[in-house]
């Protein structure tokens, strides 16, 4: 059995929620179908807020948490990042590095699979290293420097060199299956 605590645990034992009202989230949680996580309960009804459960999830799995509204966004970094990458996979490039890609992720559990899959897509020529963001950063960050149409297939390359340059679209099947296999 893990020892890593409950996502609902962290958030009492950090003061954002009390045990009556995750318990009471927890209720509600079991009656529904599909049965949706704790945290996305605990938002809904409005007993915490998303930076309480991004520090909480910073905290359970020892992923650094960022705000994104504070950052300076890299025109290096963007140029590794293609639209549909961004938006498929819920990413946003923070950074480029020491030849290190950061990149900012939503959910803690799907960061490893992510980190994996970009290094794959790139042909292990760089490092790529994920960092936490809230959904609402996220989204407004991909919706405002990666429009996407998903209709529209055709990348234009001219705006991605540096994922062009590394055979990012040589490789993109690698990094589509290996995710796919891990949902």
């Amino acid at each position: 059995m893990s020892s890593q605590k409950m996502l609902g645990q962290l958030l009492v034992e950090f003061g954002f929620v009390t045990e009556v009202r995750l318990n009471e989230a927890l209720k509600i949680q079991e009656e529904r179908d599909p049965r949706p996580v704790i945290g996305e309960v605990l938002l809904e009804i409005g007993y915490v807020s998303e930076v309480a459960i991004l520090t909480a999830l910073g905290i359970q799995s020892g992923i650094r948490t960022i705000d994104l509204d504070k950052i300076t966004v890299s025109y290096e970094a963007l140029t590794y990042v293609t639209p549909s990458v961004a938006n498929e996979f819920r990413v946003f490039p923070v950074s480029f590095e020491d030849e290190t890609l950061t990149i900012a992720v939503e959910e803690p559990y799907l960061a490893e699979n992510v980190i994996e899959n970009l290094a794959c897509a790139f042909d292990y020529k760089l490092k790529v290293k994920a960092v936490l963001a809230s959904k609402s950063q996220l989204d407004g960050l991909i919706q405002r420097y990666y429009p996407y149409n998903p209709e529209d297939h055709k990348e234009a390359e001219g705006f991605f060199p540096k994922a062009c340059e590394l055979g990012f679209q040589v490789n993109v099947p690698c990094l589509h299956e290996r995710i796919l296999r891990t949902l």
